[in-house]
Order: C-alpha cells, then sequence, then structure tokens
C-alpha cells in the first residue's frame, strides 16, 4: 500500500514470489522489496543490494574487483538474472560487510545500457594512486582529481570501463578529518591512593621475612640445647 501511495507501480504477481515483489518507482527504477523471515529482528540494513546492468560484464567484474568489491559464492538475491555476479565488502575475516552490488549481462537482444547520473559508488581508498594506475590499465577513465568542492578530501572519480558507472575513491584521512566532532567527555576523576607504596609493601615484607627467620633459628637452637 505504501508504495502504491507514493506513485509507485506493483509489478504483476507472476514476477514475485510469496518472499517479496517487484515494483517501479516514480522515477521509473525497478525495485524488489522482499519480507523479513525473521519477524522478531529489527532490520538495521533494510537495502540488501543494488543491481547494475552491464554492457561487458567481464570489464565490470575485473573493475570492481579492484575497488575492492569480492564475489560472493553464496547469498544470492531473489530472482538474479542469468550469469549475474553479487560482489560484497569484506572484513579482514572473510565476512561480507554491507550491501551488494550485483552486476547483471546484458539480455540477449536488449539495447545497450546508459549509466546515466543516478547511481555512484563511494569507496574509501587506502592507495588511491596504485588503485587509480590500475583502473587505467582495465580501461576506466579519470573524470575528475582532486579535492571535493567545500571540503579537503581528496577523491578520484572514476567512469568504470563496462558501462560507465561513476565510482569515486576517497582518501580516509580526508574523509575522517571532515567528520563532525563528536560531543567532548569529562576526564575520568583521579583517585589519590593513600595506602603504602610498592617500597613500602616491599620493604615491610623483608622486615616480617627477617623476624620470620630469626625466631626460626632460636627455635632450633632451644630444640638443639634440650637436646644435649
Amino acid at each position: 500500500d505504501r508504495v502504491v501511495n507514493s506513485g509507485g507501480k506493483v509489478m504483476a504477481g507472476d514476477l514475485g514470489s510469496d518472499d517479496f515483489f517487484e515494483a517501479v518507482s516514480p522515477s521509473g527504477y525497478n525495485v524488489r522489496v522482499c519480507e523479513s523471515r525473521d519477524k522478531g529482528k529489527i532490520i538495521t540494513h533494510p537495502v540488501r543490494g543494488v543491481a547494475l546492468r552491464t554492457n561487458d560484464m567481464d570489464r565490470s567484474l575485473a573493475f570492481f574487483k579492484t575497488v575492492g568489491l569480492v564475489p560472493q559464492a553464496q547469498g544470492l538475491l531473489p530472482m538474479m538474472a542469468g550469469g549475474a555476479v553479487m560482489m560484497r565488502y569484506q572484513m579482514a575475516t572473510g565476512e561480507p560487510v554491507g550491501a551488494a552490488v550485483v552486476l547483471e549481462p546484458l539480455p540477449k537482444g536488449a539495447e545497450r545500457v546508459s549509466a546515466g547520473t543516478a547511481f555512484q559508488l563511494r569507496v574509501l581508498c587506502e592507495d588511491i594512486d596504485a588503485t587509480v594506475d590500475r583502473a587505467l590499465d582495465m580501461g576506466a577513465k579519470v573524470v575528475f582529481e582532486g579535492e571535493q568542492q567545500g571540503v579537503s578530501t581528496h577523491v578520484v572519480v572514476l567512469n568504470e570501463p563496462g558501462t560507465g558507472y561513476v565510482v569515486v575513491l576517497v582518501d580516509p584521512v580526508g574523509f575522517e578529518s571532515e567528520l563532525p566532532k563528536g560531543p567532548q567527555r569529562d576526564r575520568p576523576k583521579e583517585y589519590t591512593r593513600n595506602g603504602p607504596g610498592k617500597e613500602e609493601v616491599r620493604a615491610e615484607k623483608e622486615r616480617r621475612e627477617a623476624r620470620d627467620r630469626l625466631a626460626k633459628e632460636r627455635a632450633e637452637r632451644e630444640e638443639k640445647e634440650r637436646a644435649e
């Protein structure tokens, strides 16, 4: 109901299933809405992925690998096109994170795709220069390189070689410096230790051990004298 009331159009029922349905947004984009299987779980990341149809699957796939996306063997989205590849970023442990980018090959007989201006993938990149060099070797084009307008963050804007989708490489150091500062926290209270220090504790231990040693020697002498 919310999709229709906002100006969207729900596609025919035979294109979906009990788990999801397809709709067309007022701007013409296709949206696939999936129902959560865990009814009691709070959905913190509702967008599972973005599907991009590409004119050259091999070149697009190689390029998106260059900017860090990793093809996934499992977790396919419902009714992905034949030959499609789902890619996600991964943590150092190998666990995938964030929404997926799904590359879909151009159907046979379909017209070539225009990248348009609606999609941008922005990537925090530790080594921008090396990544740009590899991207250029694959046929990508540099559209802009320099400081992002209004801030001092260094960025490189690329057109990927398969279809021309825009990918922006962002310097993480500059990006972090532009983030709003969090509230100042009060410094933790400093507690003064009123008890004895380490040196005092050690000296007292040595004195106690000396007293115990003298008492033991005295007891041994007295026992020896009684035995004689």
